[in-house]
């Protein structure tokens, strides 16, 4: 977690899944995803894109996009491209 400008910045690095050079796999992304959903996390940046098809309209649902998903449900970043309560 980063402050700056009053911002309170936080990110997950790499893709959702088992690649052993840019994976992390989804146990401990959630392990992360619990330990940051109380910090009151205003951007959250990841390279996992969210299942939200629509903000994403050629995205096919799979389980890691529902993944990040439930994530972003959990954590409640409050910048986004999109109020998610109007997506969720």
């Amino acid at each position: 977690m980063a402050e700056g400008w009053e911002l309170r910045v936080s990110g997950i690095n790499g893709l959702i899944g088992y690649d052993e050079d840019y994976g992390i796999p989804p146990g401990r992304f959630m392990r992360i995803v619990n330990k940051i959903q109380h910090k009151g996390v205003d951007i959250l940046v990841t390279h996992q894109p969210p299942y939200i098809p629509e903000l994403y309209p050629n995205m096919r649902d799979n389980e890691l996009a529902i993944l990040m998903r439930q994530a972003l449900e959990q954590i409640r970043p409050r910048l986004t491209t999109r109020n998610l309560d109007d997506l969720i």
